[in-house]
């Protein structure tokens, strides 16, 4: 039995799970998210921003509070594009982009292509 919480902006959950943060993931992502959820038996806090809101107090918050951020790189609106670099800068961030730009992989070395490469890393056991 799993215990998913989805929250998206403005609102905040401060608990003791793991936080994922979902920024500007594409359908894809998402379907791969709850995927891997469906079948999870571990507690976790997501939260999703794909609003594209102005709402950076916001993200900044929940990206501190996180465990585990994973981004679409490819799916950033122009407007938050400047938010990049200083995310590719943590090593609790996990990117996933069409576009090879090295200088990516000199920042942050947590690409992946699908969420199954790094499923091992955000945790909690498959129930069989």
């Amino acid at each position: 039995m799993n215990n998913i919480l989805l929250i998206t902006p403005p609102d905040v959950l401060y608990n003791n799970t793991k936080k994922i943060f979902l920024f500007c993931p594409d359908n894809n992502l998402k379907k791969d998210i709850q995927n891997f959820f469906a079948d999870c038996n571990a507690e976790f806090t997501i939260f999703l921003y794909d609003e594209f809101s102005a709402d950076i107090n916001w993200v900044m918050n929940i990206f501190s509070i996180s465990d585990f951020v994973l981004i679409n790189l490819d799916n950033l609106p122009q407007e938050i594009k400047y938010l990049e670099s200083y995310f590719l800068s943590y090593s609790k961030t996990y990117f996933t982009t069409n576009v090879e730009i090295p200088c990516r992989i000199l920042i942050n070395k947590n690409r992946f292509y699908k969420l199954s490469e790094i499923q091992h890393i955000i945790g909690g056991t498959i129930e069989i």
